[in-house]
Formats: structure tokens, sequence, C-alpha cells
């Protein structure tokens, strides 16, 4: 990790902190998570992990897109650039580049945006653990929204659990 780390170090600024968000979104994140955390344009962000790519510490899962149409601000809504990680020790690396506080800024953000978002099913989870990571930045406002979310991805997990099954 420490060698990653020395190489991530060596890209831009930019780079590292798009590398950095997407690595808290997941191993595979997509272009227009990164740009909305991040408060940054979608061909900003574009060109930023566009030196990932050329450093091969992520590889674009939808190659077939060509990448002029990632890099358009006016980028149509159901063209979803994704990138994943090239190893899951590349993630690590670059969720280290950021401190505590900031990761738990961003993982609100994140659940934030799920919440605008209003997901279901797996991605309610999604929502859950960025709210509890981030929980340090949560507002009082939300506290009640995001504990009714976490009850709802609670009893979703217990309804869909095999208890009989393993039972007998």
């Amino acid at each position: 990790v420490e060698f990653l780390a020395n190489s991530l170090g060596e890209l831009g600024s930019a780079t590292q902190m798009a590398l950095a968000t997407g690595a808290l979104l997941g191993e595979r994140f997509e272009l227009r998570d990164v740009a909305d955390v991040e408060g940054l344009s979608l061909s900003t962000t574009a060109r930023a992990l566009d030196a990932g790519l050329t450093a091969n510490m992520i590889s674009r899962v939808d190659a077939s897109l060509a990448m002029e149409t990632t890099i358009a601000d006016d980028l149509d809504q159901s063209i979803r650039p994704t990138y994943r990680f090239a190893h899951d020790r590349v993630q690590q690396a670059a969720r280290g580049l950021l401190s505590d506080q900031v990761v738990a800024q961003r993982r609100m953000a994140i659940a934030r945006r799920l919440r605008a978002a209003e997901v279901s099913g797996l991605e309610l989870f999604d929502l859950v653990e960025h709210a509890l990571a981030g929980r340090a930045e949560m507002i009082p406002d939300e506290q009640r929204a995001f504990a009714q979310l976490a009850f709802g991805a609670g009893a979703a997990a217990a309804s869909s659990a095999a208890f009989d099954p393993a039972l007998r």
C-alpha cells in the first residue's frame, strides 16, 4: 500500500481527490457521483480521472463509451460512465489520502445524495452505511430521517433472513 500511496502522490491533487472520493463510493464508481460529491463539473472530474486511467490506477467499466462523451458537462442522464479500481489495494491507498474528518464529510455527502435520490433495495444499505460513517457531520434535523432509513434497512435485512430453514 505504501508504494501505491507514493504512486498516487505523484498524481495531481485533483486526481488524488477524485480517486479518494471514488474509493469511498466503492470498488466501482460513476463519474457523475464523484463530480457531485466533489462539487465539480463533469468535464473537470473526467479530466482528473483520466490521469488515474493513464496511471493504471483505475479502468473504465464501459470502455466502449467514447471518452469525449464523458467530458461533456451536459452529459445525457442515461449515460453513466463507470470506473473500477485496478486492485483493492489501490482503492485502499486512495482512501488513505483523506483525513478522518474529510472522510466523514464526504460519506455524509454521499448519504445525503442517496437520500435525495430516494434509493431502495440494496442501495438503501449503502445509504445507511455512508450515513453511519459520516454521522459526525449529520445535522440534528437529519438524525430522525436517517434513523428511520436505518430502521427500514434493518427490517429489510431481518425479513430476508432465512430463519425457518436455518432452524430445521
